[in-house]
């Protein structure tokens, strides 16, 4: 899990540099027309723009959840790989965004999609490896859970073929 929550820091924060050097704040580069856009936008609030201006509380929770990611880490077999990039993917994606919080008081994004005047919130890839990350751990419960059902059946219709 370490190296996947490194590899996402590094990949947020390399890309948030590349953006505040390159791009003015408010100002954006079209690079698919009527779809996306690198827009430098800085967020006071948490993913996707919500809670705007709430930065200390957030700041406070993002610890908190650090600590609740790392606990769940810890707690998960090693050999739930799955489970365990994903909460990389969390923990890194989370540290990002600390990390500029901290340091900067808010956060970069520049990811902007959006089809016709219909836009999606600017986002980065702190942003963008937490949400898949949670896809992740949604595909893994209802992989888990198919799984044991698949051997509940099987132990059921082994049980119903013993001779009585």
């Amino acid at each position: 899990m370490y190296w996947v929550t490194l590899i996402v820091f590094i990949i947020d924060q390399f890309t948030k540099w590349i953006i505040r050097l390159s791009i003015k704040t408010g100002d954006g580069i079209t690079i698919i027309p009527y779809l996306f856009n690198i827009i430098h936008s800085r967020n006071r609030g948490a993913a996707f723009g919500i809670f705007q201006n709430y930065s200390q509380y957030l700041t406070v929770i993002t610890f908190i959840a650090v600590f609740l990611i790392l606990y769940l880490f810890i707690t998960t077999p090693k050999n739930d790989k799955l489970l365990r990039i994903s909460y990389g993917m969390i923990l890194g994606g989370a540290l990002g965004n600390l990390y500029d919080r901290i340091i900067n008081g808010y956060v970069t994004d520049f990811l902007d999609f959006h089809i016709g005047q219909y836009s999606w919130p600017t986002f980065n890839i702190a942003d963008s490896s937490i949400s898949i990350a949670i896809v992740l751990i949604i595909y893994d419960a209802i992989q888990k859970e198919r799984a044991h059902t698949n051997l509940i059946i099987k132990k059921e219709l082994q049980s119903e073929n013993l001779p009585k």
